[in-house]
C-alpha cells in the first residue's frame, strides 16, 4: 500500500490546496504534525487515533483534512464503507480533493480509468444502500 500513500508536504505553507490554515495549525497543534508523520510512515492505527483526538477538539480548525486523511487510510486498508463515509464528511466540510474524488467516483460518464481504490469506492457506492451526506 505504500505505493499509493499520499505524501503530505509539511514544508510548504499548506498541506493541500484545500488546507489554508495548516501553517498556523501546525504551530498550535503539534499533534497534527505527529498524525501526518504517522500516516506517511504507515503507522495507520496511531495516525487514526491522533486524527480522532483532533476531530474531538472543538478549537481544531482543519477537520476537513483529518476526515480526508482518515478516508485515505481506510481506503488503503480496504475498509471501503468507512473510507467513503470519511471522504463524504471531508467533502461536506469543503475539502477540494475529497470533492474531486467524490465527483470522479460518482461520474457515470468518466472515461478516464480510475485507480484500483477509486474503482472499489465506485463499486461500493453503486451497491450500497443510499446514504445521506452527513
Amino acid at each position: 500500500h505504500q505505493k499509493n500513500r499520499m505524501c503530505v508536504n509539511m514544508s510548504s505553507s499548506s498541506i493541500s490546496n484545500s488546507d489554508p490554515h495548516s501553517e498556523s495549525t501546525l504551530k498550535l497543534f503539534p499533534q497534527y504534525e505527529r498524525a501526518i508523520e504517522s500516516y506517511e510512515d504507515g503507522k495507520n492505527t496511531q495516525a487514526l487515533k491522533i486524527f480522532d483526538e483532533l476531530l474531538a477538539a472543538e478549537e481544531f480548525p482543519d477537520k476537513n483534512v483529518c476526515w480526508y486523511l482518515k478516508g485515505q487510510i481506510f481506503l488503503e486498508e480496504g475498509n471501503i464503507n468507512r473510507a467513503w463515509d470519511c471522504i463524504l464528511k471531508a467533502e461536506s466540510l469543503g475539502h477540494v480533493d475529497a470533492k474531486n474524488l467524490v465527483q470522479r467516483v460518482r461520474d457515470e460518464e468518466n472515461v478516464k480509468e480510475l485507480d484500483e481504490e477509486e474503482a472499489q469506492l465506485r463499486k461500493y457506492v453503486r451497491e450500497a444502500p443510499q446514504k445521506k451526506n452527513t
